[in-house]
């Protein structure tokens, strides 16, 4: 699946092509698809039931990008957008050398390489 045009070349259906999207990404901007998703819009017209994503956890640490979209030649009305995050106990945690330097070996943003 691709995340940013999920039904590219399909046009099996004459449900508009309107999504609701949530794309995560590492701390390095790398993007991580565990928890990543999109939503098709499943009806057209007024019948239209919300699209809904609960309880979407990030899989670490890093970004969140959602946003919503439309690929139709028609016109589609996205109304009250919620989103709501809830913050974890540890917000951020560091540690630090004697002499001020920040021990990075220990914290997620390592570099991986060893001397």
């Amino acid at each position: 699946m691709n995340f940013t045009s999920p039904d590219a070349g399909s046009s099996a259906t004459t449900f508009p092509k309107s999504y609701l999207t949530i794309l995560f990404f590492d701390e390095r901007f790398n993007f991580v698809e565990e928890g990543s998703a999109a939503l098709r819009a499943q009806r057209e017209g007024n019948e239209q039931s919300p699209l809904v994503l609960d309880n979407i956890k990030a899989p670490k640490n890093g970004y969140c990008y959602v946003y919503v979209s439309n690929e139709a030649n028609e016109m589609v009305y996205f109304d009250n957008l919620q989103v709501s995050h809830e913050r974890g106990r540890i917000v951020e945690e560091n540690h630090y050398y004697a002499y001020g330097l920040k021990i990075t070996g220990i914290s997620s943003k390592k570099t991986g390489r060893c001397k």
